[in-house]
């Protein structure tokens, strides 16, 4: 069923795999023994995809597969359990085993294969709506196991899964595997220091984008030349809405996805070299004089009996469109798949990849998605201040710091900080003076993360040791 022959592979000028040849036959069980450093893992992510190798090849029923892309093997019947577990820890044990059988598109076969590895793995039906962050180490290890199977794999590659878990807890997760195979013809590959367990079984011995103040201020400049030309408001607002959708995908696709493999600041330093080459080109087009922008609805107060309130309707329209962009987004990504997709691909890209999601094309509906919904904050804000090169800047900045206040992973808690952020701003810009406001923010930012540092809906993240 896999035949590797003569396989090369490493990192950098490192060999760890140096003409490896490996024969795993159809129904089998093959364990690949080896201490700590040996290549054992790399082999896995050779084999899988997620490591390209410098020479030799990996068949699969006879076809080469030798570096092709993950997602394309789990397609194929392959099916990776890395080390470690992969679990993602910020879905539930439900989300991340339906994450597992999405790409089927199968409805039915999603229902019934949650509930088979329930019954295969009972401790995860009692824990199917909780987060997988609060499962044991064993736990995680059948989650992890029990996902890889959702996509109906032919070949499961399991990599150390004895590793950090109590002998009882191995055993269990053993003989299910080797249950599974009498049952099913699963043809299992695994990876272990522990030879015991092994051959018990064996037939034979996984970035702050600053360039969105940029894009977002791009999107509202190509909005105020419609209106300035005699468009409608509501055209505008379709136009730089499309046009920050179109232009975070391009960011994406030529400058973000050449470094998503090397260290996390390259990224950061290309956004940020994005930010200012965008302020740059809209200073030369634009010019650096501020322009006013025309809001959608009238900007006098409501008047209540014989006081005029400082709540006009343009005010009304921002605070609905902005509730309907929140409850949409929710819904997107608590309760649709290709929502689950999208956080899968953030939190654990690698993990995703095993499991077949495309995470590059989730990547750049991301970016799409946020520079859209950027374009939609600019056009918004506009009628409130002057459109410039630079006039979002502070905007940007006050939105990020509500977040972290907020809690970083907390949606609901990213809407409490705005609105507690400005609160408090506003008290301080009316009774203390406008030019203190930044270091305003700057006080309740270190404040709140003095008392709590995740934020204050944040969760915070344990790490089992």
């Amino acid at each position: 069923m896999l035949e590797v022959t003569a396989l090369v592979a490493g990192y950098g000028p490192v060999r760890a795999l140096d003409g490896v040849d490996l024969n795993v036959e159809q129904g089998s069980i093959t364990a690949v023994l080896g201490a700590n450093g040996a290549g054992k893992t790399t082999l896995l992510r050779a084999i899988s995809g997620l490591l390209r190798p410098s020479a030799g090849t990996v068949r699969l029923d006879g076809q080469d597969v030798t570096g092709r892309a993950p997602e394309d093997l789990v397609r194929r019947g392959m099916a990776h359990v890395p080390e470690g577990r992969g679990v993602i820890v910020e879905l539930t044990v439900e989300e991340n085993l339906r994450l597992g059988g999405l790409w089927r598109r199968d409805r039915t076969w999603l229902r019934e294969g949650v509930a088979r590895m329930y019954e295969l793995f009972p401790p995860l039906g009692e824990r199917r709506a909780r987060r997988a962050e609060t499962l044991s180490g064993g736990e995680r290890q059948m989650l992890a196991i029990a996902r890889s199977l959702m996509s109906r794999p032919r070949l499961l590659l399991l990599d150390e899964p004895s590793l950090g878990l109590a002998p009882r807890v191995t055993a269990e997760i053993v003989a299910s595997l080797a249950h599974l195979r009498d049952e099913t013809g699963l043809t299992l590959l695994l990876v272990e220091q522990n030879a015991s367990t092994a051959l018990s079984v064996a037939d034979r011995a996984v970035v702050l984008n600053f360039a969105q103040g940029g894009m977002l201020m791009i999107t509202t400049f190509v909005a105020y030349t419609i209106v300035h030309h005699g468009g409608s408001y509501w055209l505008a607002l379709v136009v730089a809405v499309l046009g920050g959708v179109v232009l975070g995908a391009v960011v994406e696709r030529l400058l973000i996805r050449p470094v998503e493999n090397r260290p996390p600041l390259d990224a950061v330093v290309v956004t940020f070299g994005l930010l200012i080459l965008l302020q740059g080109l809209a200073g030369m087009i634009f010019g650096g004089t501020p322009r006013s922008y025309p809001p959608a609805f009238g900007i006098r107060g409501y008047r209540v009996g014989d006081r005029r309130l400082l709540f006009a309707p343009n005010d009304l329209w921002v605070v609905l469109i902005v509730c309907a962009v929140m409850v949409l987004l929710a819904v997107l990504f608590r309760w649709t798949s290709l929502g689950l997709r999208m956080r899968a691909a953030a939190f654990a890209p690698e993990v995703s990849r095993l499991l077949g999601v495309r995470v590059g094309r989730m990547l750049t509906i991301g970016w799409a998605l946020a520079a859209g919904v950027g374009a939609l904050a600019g056009v918004l804000i506009a009628p409130g201040t002057f459109v410039s090169p630079t006039a979002f800047d502070a905007w940007l900045v006050f939105g990020f710091t509500a977040a972290v206040i907020g809690g970083l992973d907390s949606p609901p808690g990213a809407l409490v900080g705005g609105l507690s952020l400005g609160v408090v701003l506003s008290y301080i810009s009316g009774y203390v003076g406008s030019d203190v406001v930044a270091l305003g923010a700057l006080v309740v930012l270190v404040a709140v993360l003095m008392v709590r540092p995740s934020g204050l809906f944040g969760t915070m993240a344990g790490r089992r040791v």
